[in-house]
């Protein structure tokens, strides 16, 4: 199919309306069917759910090698612990529109770089760093770290929490480039900034979800390099109808030699359990930070910290009283 077939009006309210409400598209009787709505609509299923994730991430074998062969240089050893050791993650999901909640448990086992390179065990011991992430609006989302920081939680925003959920949902993006190959399964998202692009590979057997997500950093001469790829293999269809990613396989911090691609970290993901169609009180999106807590909210662009009674739970300054002080913003 040609893109000169498709109606240019179409893909205005492709790239403006993503997350209405409605069913999944069943085409008429001569009607064309439009990969990207159906994909649309399928995600529109995914409301009103509870799905718990078990992520294991660890270096791949070449990666083991290489450390093995080449130790890193002493003022590299951080990063390279940081990136290359073994996380063993659980994810629990509450979505209700756009009001969703994340809550993460991880367990870390070090990279231990001298061993390794002494030919013997590649991690230390195993120790649980508890995050929770979560979010009570579509104005954003807030990432609480669990780690003191001088004696305080902290929280922090990020542009989004990623579970293998959130990879598979259509992106909320008004600068839309979609390339139609293979009947039109092929759609690419570009940001506005220009300087990356998500390639989605839709699959007609779970109603146009994506099965592979390709990732590049646009560079200045037009090329494009591919710097993470998430596999799901395979998908859990629901009696609502729904598909809730069941197993994959994320791909990340790609190494390039010439032509040839190599991964240096690998995370299998696995559904679970997962709930659909239930009904989730809003009660379960209210934000409660402990005593404590550095709060940025960026919904009135201000910083204050929870005080000792750990009141605050809705963000109002008037109940932010933490030594009669508001942290101006950045």
């Amino acid at each position: 199919m040609n893109i000169r077939d498709w109606d240019i009006g179409s893909f205005w309210l492709i790239g403006c309306v993503l997350f209405s409400l409605g069913t999944p598209a069943r085409a008429e009787p001569g009607e064309r069917i439009v990969p990207f709505e159906v994909w649309r609509d399928s995600v529109r299923g995914l409301d009103n759910l509870k799905a718990s994730y078990k992520i294991d991430s660890h270096p791949t074998q070449k990666i083991l090698t290489d450390i093995r062969t080449n130790p890193p240089a002493e003022n590299l050893r951080p990063k390279v612990i940081d990136i290359f050791s073994q996380y063993h993650t659980l994810i629990d999901i509450t979505r209700k529109g756009d009001q969703w909640r994340y809550e993460t448990k991880r367990e870390v086992s070090p990279i231990d770089v001298d061993s390794i390179t002494k030919g013997k065990g590649a991690f230390g011991q195993s120790k649980v760093v508890t995050n929770e992430v979560e979010s009570h609006s579509a104005a954003g989302f807030f990432y609480l770290d669990k780690l003191e920081n001088s004696g305080a939680f902290r929280a922090e925003w990020p542009m989004s929490p990623e579970t293998p959920l959130s990879f598979v949902l259509t992106p909320e993006v008004t600068n839309l480039v979609m390339q139609l190959k293979d009947s039109g399964t092929l759609i690419e998202f570009k940001d506005k900034s220009g300087k990356s692009l998500t390639r989605y590979h839709l699959d007609s057997r779970f109603a146009m979800m994506p099965t592979e997500i390709e990732y590049f950093d646009v560079q200045k001469n037009g090329s494009l390099f591919l710097y993470r790829v998430i596999k799901v293999e395979n998908y859990l269809q629901t009696k609502q109808g729904a598909f809730i990613p069941e197993s994959g396989v994320i791909y990340d911090y790609a190494s390039k030699e010439g032509e040839h691609l190599t991964w240096q970290v690998e995370q299998e993901f696995k559904l679970i359990k997962s709930e659909i169609g239930i009904d989730i009180p809003d009660s379960e999106f209210e934000i409660k930070f402990p005593p404590g807590t550095h709060v940025t909210d960026y919904t009135i662009d201000v910083e204050y910290i929870i005080p000792k009674d750990g009141r605050n739970p809705n963000f109002s300054i008037a109940n932010s009283e933490s030594d009669g002080r508001v942290i101006p913003p950045k």
